[in-house]
């Protein structure tokens, strides 16, 4: 079995536990990866448990930095640019959702395993300034064409990424933004207590909401992605799973996901994913199982595997099992960018180059001067605005509120998808549009 099949970074928290005390904590035997900051580790955990706010706000330690913008995660989409691309080839309608699942399973591992491979554990990335970019391609695969990924910081309070793909050969887009900012935490020893944090005015379109359950931080993740195609024209809504950040308290954290996960169809096809904890006593981490059905409701496929490894579906009646996607046998599209000397000064690599490079070097103190100076430049901004009455607006992406006065099919794909993701984080109230987005063009 390969390590990627094996990786698990640790072991998962059971959701009935009680979140530790600090003096629980001073007494636990916590290994960081980095024996030199273990005891910083400590007192960073001692903070998280007693911490009553947002917990995107919460400052972390230099030492517990990936060297990545959250913003740049966004392009974990385009990770297999064939994949995408291939979306608009079946003739068959059942046939283009079941495209459209296995795209989606091929965002998964570098969304949320790729940090932890290879014996290392997840870490924290940079939380993304007001108005950052991260602008990249993916090369041609096999003659699929060239795919664009165009990536905007759209909101800070509450944080927010939006992100635009697009391979004109093939007449597929995606537009796609996911919260970071609303909110509720567990602090009070496990009773249940939830208390809530920073609550969005209405004109806000949903949040992100994070919490302690036991010993690991879950994560309801709020947002959409929205995909279309030219040629047939039709449109895709993809909701997200929650995700549980796990083994804290051992020192070698690592994303799981939870909770399910929709693709709903303007042809009325539908697939439904589940994404299976691991239990306490036995068993592995990672699992899905999920189904494809047709308009009329009848199920085609079903699906199951491991949706950091290998997944398989099952033509319904066949009894053959076929592969769906392996991420073992699958390497990650690599990111093309402009040299950092002609980004923008708000593109993420020239951004935040000195704290990586600095990170690099496990230069803590020089990486933790150069995030603030960022930081404060940030305030600064801010402060000249608001003494210039100006509003800050993304350059972009434009929100677009889900309307009322709509048309039928668009109102029954939201209702669909709201009730197929009810136990993830679920559906919001609009989405970002990139404004040159192919679709619009039309």
């Amino acid at each position: 079995m390969s390590k990627r099949s094996m990786q698990s970074c640790g072991s998962a928290s059971s959701l009935h536990e009680e979140t530790p005390s600090q003096k629980v904590i001073e007494k636990m035997n916590i290994k960081y990866e980095n024996a030199g900051v273990s005891g910083q580790f400590k007192d960073f955990l001692k903070t998280v448990v007693t911490f009553t706010g947002d917990l995107s706000a919460l400052t972390c330690p230099t030492f517990f930095l990936n060297g990545q913008s959250l913003l740049e995660y966004s392009t974990y989409w385009g990770d297999h640019p064939e994949l995408f691309a291939a979306i608009a080839e079946p003739t068959d309608p059942a046939a283009r959702m079941l495209a459209v699942t296995r795209w989606y399973m091929s965002t998964l591992y570098g969304s949320y395993a790729s940090r932890c491979d290879k014996g290392q554990s997840e870490k924290k990335p940079y939380n993304p300034v007001l108005g950052e970019k991260f602008l990249c391609t993916f090369d041609d695969v096999n003659g699929t064409g060239e795919t664009v990924c165009i990536c905007e910081q759209v909101s800070h309070h509450p944080p927010s990424s939006a992100f635009y793909l697009e391979n004109k050969k093939a007449g597929v887009s995606v537009n796609g933004h996911c919260w970071n900012g609303k909110g509720k935490i567990h602090n009070d020893g496990g009773s249940g207590q939830e208390i809530p944090i920073h609550p969005l005015p209405p004109t806000h379109p949903g949040g992100q909401k994070s919490k302690f359950k036991g010993t690991s931080i879950k994560v309801e993740q709020i947002g959409r992605a929205t995909l279309h195609l030219l040629h047939p024209s039709e449109t895709y809504i993809v909701t997200f799973p929650d995700l549980y950040i796990r083994s804290l308290f051992t020192g070698s954290p690592f994303l799981e996901l939870s909770g399910t996960s929709s693709i709903v169809s303007s042809t009325g096809c539908v697939a439904s994913l589940e994404f299976v904890s691991k239990p306490w006593f036995k068993g592995e981490h990672h699992h899905i199982k999920g189904s494809v059905c047709n308009a009329a409701g009848k199920e085609t496929h079903t699906i199951t595997g491991r949706w950091n490894s290998v997944t398989h579906f099952t033509a319904v009646g066949s009894g053959k099992q076929q592969l769906l996607f392996d991420a073992e046998a699958s390497p990650m599209a690599a990111r093309v960018t402009a040299p950092v000397e002609q980004q923008d000064r708000l593109e993420t690599h020239r951004l935040w180059g000195g704290v990586t490079a600095a990170l690099r070097e496990r230069n803590y103190s020089a990486a933790n001067a150069e995030k603030n100076r960022i930081e404060e430049g940030q305030r600064l901004e801010k402060k000249e605005r608001e003494m210039k009455g100006e509003t800050w607006a993304p350059a972009l992406f434009a929100f677009e509120a889900d309307k009322e006065s709509e048309n039928e099919e668009e109102a029954r794909m939201r209702k669909q998808a709201k009730a197929t993701s009810s136990v993830g984080g679920g559906l919001d109230i609009g989405g970002w549009l990139y404004k040159e987005s192919m679709h619009l063009k039309q």
